[in-house]
């Protein structure tokens, strides 16, 4: 009877140990799992954009593990302003046993430069001669206009902050590149300067070039007499305006480039064909030319494409571009003045437009 009893109680104390080894022992989820793997992004530095600091978009957060991913966060999350300084953001990703892993990175945003410089924006032809009043922007990283003002001009800049500087084209000049960078033929220039610095824009045009080539446009009723002032659109081959007028215009060009000379209907006056390619009805034209060229658009009038079976609209430009519903005619400002009623070329906005 003793025997038994003591047996019972040994039992009763290895159960007893046993329980409490479990408990301390470290908790998984899973045992068969381990917690997932997370992939943040490197450190991020960024300049302000505002007083507050800088709106920050950074890319997806990942994870990988033994099981299901369930969950992804972390904290800011994407597309917060981060304040100056440096903000650390952590990350979490749970999977489908509940084992859960994390990571963190930070993100930077740099104080506004106390220090002061200057650019100093200058125009030339191809041969170096000045080619000044040609209209210059300065704009914050983001493309917000600070100030304008006219070649030669000196603007007065923070250091370390970005910069654009946008250069307009202008008549029988057009913008080629930058004189520190040939290669460079973009006038929209971001810039980052920490001294004094003076930046050129080089310029093609009748004298200035021999890659220059001058590209008249007229408009003439299908007896030959001029129909003057159809607006007429210069853009590039990919269809962005370059600059507009009304006919006859002379546009100043590069030679062996691409370009889409359009012309408008307006009124009575309906377009039929080039002089120069009778059966060529479209007045949207793609030109590339390597000397001075002439294109006339031949117009016949309202009376005479309904007698021709031709479909007139009474509108003048393409029924597609010219949406004239709130916000729908902003990509088309070419297309202003059929919104508008008028043919007033001042309501023309854009940098291109000079």
């Amino acid at each position: 009877m003793i025997e038994y009893s003591c047996r019972i109680y040994a039992g009763l104390v290895a159960v007893i140990l046993l329980v409490g080894i479990a408990s301390s022992m470290p908790h998984f989820a899973s045992a068969a799992t381990y917690p997932p793997v997370i992939t943040v992004p490197l450190p991020i530095t960024v300049f302000p954009t505002s007083s507050e600091g800088a709106l920050v978009t950074y890319l997806n957060v990942t994870a990988t593990g033994d099981e299901p991913i369930s969950q992804v966060s972390c904290n800011p999350t994407s597309g917060s302003v981060f304040h100056i300084g440096t903000t650390t953001v952590n990350c979490t990703a749970t999977d489908a046993a509940g084992n859960i892993g994390s990571g963190s990175f930070t993100i930077t945003v740099m104080p506004p430069s106390q220090a002061s410089t200057t650019v100093t924006v200058n125009t030339q032809d191809s041969n170096g001669n000045p080619i000044n009043g040609m209209r210059v922007w300065l704009e914050t990283y983001s493309g917000d206009v600070i100030t304008q003002a006219f070649t030669p001009h000196t603007f007065a800049i923070k250091t370390d902050t970005p910069y654009k500087v946008v250069l307009a084209n202008f008549r029988s000049n057009v913008f080629d590149h930058w004189q520190d960078q040939a290669n460079n033929t973009d006038r929209h220039r971001i810039i980052l300067v920490d001294s004094d610095t003076t930046l050129v824009g080089v310029y093609s045009g009748k004298g200035g070039s021999a890659n220059a080539s001058e590209l008249t446009v007229l408009s003439t009723d299908s007896n030959g007499n001029p129909i003057n002032g159809m607006r007429v659109w210069l853009e590039t081959y990919s269809g962005d305006v370059i600059t507009q007028a009304f006919t006859p215009h002379t546009f100043a060009i590069k030679t062996d480039t691409p370009y889409k000379v359009v012309l408008a209907n307006f009124r009575s006056n309906v377009f039929d064909h080039w002089q120069d390619q009778a059966n060529n009805t479209d007045r949207h034209r793609i030109i590339s030319v390597n000397s001075d060229t002439t294109l006339n658009g031949v117009y016949s009038d309202q009376d005479d494409n309904h007698k021709k079976g031709k479909k007139d609209t009474g509108k003048d430009d393409d029924d597609k571009e010219k949406k004239c519903e709130s916000g729908k005619n902003d990509k088309y400002e070419k297309y202003e003045h059929v919104c508008n009623g008028d043919v007033d070329i001042t309501k023309w906005r854009g940098r291109d437009t000079q």
